[in-house]
């Protein structure tokens, strides 16, 4: 084994543990200031079991994050969104809809890393503010752009909310990658984000070998 792949079986090893205890522990932690929230009436206390089991929610992304960044590449971005999709469905029970047609060239990985992470944060805060019973995820690339819109038919509830950094989260990654971000109302009802990545074309090696790379051009 190559001093590379044992660097990188060991980053494997070490998100396996991670995964394994303290991914486990925020979940049943989760599950527990849920189950003391309902037997408590509305008030104080409900609120900051609310504020908590939000701030819980907040870690268990960020831990997600982490693991997958340990992991390093997991295959086409398609591949990732339907792999967090999944996992999702199975701890919230929301009907996840995926549109995914990814055609072209690669993406340069930090385009497609911001992406999955403001895809993330979108489903997750729709997971535990918006009330939702249906999310629609639609990702579409070509060598022109990269188009992300998530939709659901929750509350709507769009605006920041104090001591919560999600939505600003997601403009600070749109805004490293050159793209637009939109988050508003949807029209059913719902909040719709939607994250486009301009200006990408394909370019040849500086070889001249004729093999094609995304990248993206600077505005």
């Amino acid at each position: 084994m190559s001093a590379i792949d044992a660097v990188a079986e060991e980053r494997r090893r070490v998100a396996r543990e991670l995964h394994d205890g303290v991914g486990q522990h925020l979940v049943l932690l989760g599950y527990l200031v849920d189950e003391v929230a309902a037997l408590v009436g509305e008030g104080p206390l409900r609120e900051g079991l609310v504020s908590l089991r939000d701030e819980v929610g907040r870690a268990a992304v960020e831990l997600r994050e982490a693991l997958t960044d340990l992991r390093g590449p997991q295959g086409t971005l398609s591949a990732s969104l339907s792999a967090y999709a999944d996992e999702v469905r199975r701890r919230s029970g929301l009907r996840i809809h995926l549109r995914l047609d990814e055609r072209g060239p690669r993406w340069p990985a930090e385009v497609e890393r911001e992406v999955l992470r403001v895809a993330q944060e979108a489903i997750a805060n729709v997971h535990q503010h918006a009330r939702a019973i249906n999310v629609w995820v639609g990702l579409t690339t070509d060598v022109h752009q990269l188009l992300l819109v998530v939709e659901d038919d929750g509350i709507g509830r769009v605006a920041p909310r104090e001591g919560h950094f999600g939505l600003s989260g997601m403009g600070e990654r749109a805004e490293r990658i050159g793209a637009d971000l939109e988050i508003g109302p949807r029209r059913d009802g719902g909040t719709l984000v939607r994250l486009r990545v301009p200006g990408v074309r394909t370019a040849l090696t500086p070889e001249g070998d004729g093999h094609d790379r995304p990248c993206v051009a600077r505005r």
